[in-house]
């Protein structure tokens, strides 16, 4: 189990910096300094929880970061998506306050080696301290930052592991799992096309003609404009950059830690599972089994095979209860961590009790802490070093950028020849579509374009941040108004049209008409004149059905007054399946494809995520919070 845990840690840690990267945890850091001026406002709470402030910047920043994600985002209803990220904000403040409460804490050793070993920091297998920037640079963070952000994650999933992996099922519950998840169940269907109506419809030019006139906005070609515009790039300034070799060496002192490797334990571990809270009996029957081991330990029988013969952690006894390396502040579990720290290679702890149940430890390896000296790594800290300088170059030519536009607002020759910019160009492009380029398809950039100061007024657009390592200003150079489509364009498209709506129309009456008849229980000759197909057996998971059919018929419920059950079911392709339940088929245990302790882990996984969601709101009840967001 203890195994179990450090893997799953160590996923959800993976997919933190992922999330990090991609999505919504990316706090206040990352908005740089081209907020708006209501953004930047100082005394902007939006919420407190009991008495930590959450600042509009905050919110923004996880707005603007979603919007950047995700461009369908900004067709949604604003404020309701900035409530919902409000919501998770205070979630978790709540969540790192409980953390700090209860005494976890994240060593700065495992920072160090999540940075150290993530992919995503790595170059060709190995730690790259410009990877590492230029990654944190697209986050708009700095390493400080970065470290304070995953630091409270960590703590998060210490809390999350504390409370979730300690939660158990009994046998009952895993019988109803076996017999709902490997459920089969028979039926019999059968389809009505649309295209058997296709025919007996009919479409008059007056009907389309009529749908056009009702409907001319729909037949608009869109306004389009060009623009013409001047980009900084990071990637660009990084060539300008020059250190010596004094300077490089008193980066790399100064940031030792991302060029070394932390020390490393591979323990091993005998576990009896037993909850806190479980009842005397069983508590003294686990440590009288213990002390068992620990006889036949001190009688000279090998850790292994003890593990192998007693260990309740599935995942380890087979291989003598190996887990994996570890550094300090990652297993989440204090009393199991010092153990293993404290122990000399090839000692054997006493009785550890966790929340998972009694361990003892055995010390297989240790591996040093690994210094890498200055001239092995010389290359990655002027990469480091770069990286970092190109961050700070571009922030302050962003703003001679946004000055010089501000004080020149009609032209982009002043900005380019002050900056040594070139200037560049679009072709036609409208707001739904955005530039072809699509380094310039940016919700930013498209909304300044058709924004009235640049594009009726004639003036410079504001600075834009394009992505993370960009900045632009653009003006209007061609714009071309919307116009409405001649009828002859679009006569055949609205034809096509209608004919769906009235065919479909039609497919599902007469889908409506068969299953009225089924649930009546009148099986007219209008049942016996359809062509139906029957499935006996069929599993959730089978990928030979139709997996629109497949749904409806295990949405189905049982019958509890014999009469028959059927629904219908909407194909992709627009016909109507009319599905009939004939047989529901309780699972067994001999059906499952994998064994009982698999299913039993699964079921305690998903019973822990409810319990810690469920905490989750009690914490929410009970702290004061106050919500200024409208």
């Amino acid at each position: 189990m203890l195994q179990a845990l450090r893997e799953k840690a160590q996923g959800w840690i993976a997919w933190v910096i992922v999330i990090l990267i991609a999505l919504t945890f990316i706090l206040f850091w990352g908005s740089g300094s081209f907020l708006s001026p209501d953004t930047q406002s100082s005394g902007s709470t939006v919420a407190t929880v009991n008495g930590q402030k959450i600042m509009l910047q905050e919110l923004e920043s996880r707005y603007e970061t979603l919007s950047q994600q995700n461009q369908s985002v900004s067709k949604l209803d604003s404020s309701l998506i900035k409530k919902q990220l409000l919501d998770s904000l205070i979630e978790e403040k709540l969540l790192i306050q409980t953390s700090a409460k209860l005494g976890f804490r994240v060593n700065p050793t495992r920072i160090e080696q999540i940075i150290y070993e993530s992919p995503l920091f790595q170059q060709d297998g190995q730690f790259s301290a410009e990877v590492y920037r230029r990654v944190l640079y697209g986050m708009n963070l700095n390493d400080k930052a970065f470290r304070s952000l995953l630091t409270e994650q960590l703590l998060q999933q210490q809390l999350f592991s504390s409370l979730a992996y300690t939660s158990f099922v009994v046998e009952p519950e895993i019988d109803s799992f076996v017999k709902f998840y490997t459920q089969k169940r028979s039926f019999k269907y059968t389809i009505v096309h649309r295209k058997d109506f296709i025919d007996t419809v009919s479409v008059s030019d007056d009907d389309i003609k009529k749908y056009y006139d009702e409907n001319t906005a729909q037949f608009y070609t869109p306004e389009k404009i060009a623009v013409e515009f001047v980009r900084l790039n990071a990637d660009e300034l990084k060539a300008k950059f020059h250190a010596d070799d004094n300077q490089l060496r008193a980066y790399h002192k100064e940031n030792s830690a991302l060029f070394n490797e932390p020390e490393r334990r591979l323990p091993a571990h005998i576990m009896i599972q037993i909850p806190r809270n479980a009842e005397a009996d069983l508590e003294a029957k686990a440590k009288e089994k213990v002390q068992d081991i620990q006889a036949k330990l001190k009688a000279g029988e090998s850790f292994d095979s003890l593990a192998s013969q007693y260990s309740d952690d599935t995942q380890t006894k087979q291989q003598g209860g190996k887990l994996e390396w570890i550094v300090k502040g990652e297993i989440g579990l204090p009393e199991l961590e010092q153990a293993i720290f404290t122990l000399k290679k090839g000692e054997v702890s006493q009785a550890i009790r966790t929340d998972y149940g009694i361990h003892i430890v055995k010390l297989l390896d240790v591996e040093a802490e690994k210094i890498h000296a200055f001239e092995t790594v010389k290359d990655k800290v002027l990469a480091a070093m770069r990286e970092r300088w190109a961050e700070d170059e571009i922030v302050n030519l962003a703003d001679q950028l946004a000055n010089i536009s501000y004080d020149h607002p009609d032209s982009l020759l002043p900005i380019a020849d002050k900056l040594g910019l070139t200037i560049k160009h679009t072709e036609l492009f409208d707001r739904a579509l955005g530039p072809a380029d699509q380094d310039l398809n940016a919700k930013a950039f498209i909304e300044a374009a058709f924004s009235d100061y640049v594009k009726n007024d004639g003036n410079n657009s504001d600075l834009i941040k394009l992505d993370d390592k960009s900045y632009v200003v653009l003006r209007i150079s061609e714009s071309v108004p919307a116009a409405p489509k001649d009828f002859a364009s679009v006569k055949d498209d609205i034809k096509a049209m209608l004919i769906y709506e009235k065919s479909n129309a039609k497919t599902m009456a007469q889908a409506e008409s068969l299953l009225e008849a089924i649930r009546s229980g009148e099986h007219s000759e209008l049942l016996a004149k359809q062509q139906w197909t029957e499935k006996s057996a069929i599993g959730r998971e089978d990928t030979n059905v139709d997996r629109f059919l497949l749904t409806s018929v295990f949405d189905l419920p049982r019958s509890t007054d014999n009469k028959a059950v059927a629904e219908l079911s909407q194909l992709e392709n627009s016909d109507y399946a009319v599905v009939w339940l004939t047989e529901i088929l309780d699972g067994t245990q001999s059906d499952l494809a994998v064994d009982i302790p698999g299913v039993q882990e699964h079921l305690v996984r998903q019973m822990g995520e409810l319990e810690f969601k469920l905490f989750g709101k009690e914490l929410n009840h009970s702290a004061k919070i106050k919500n200024n967001y409208s």
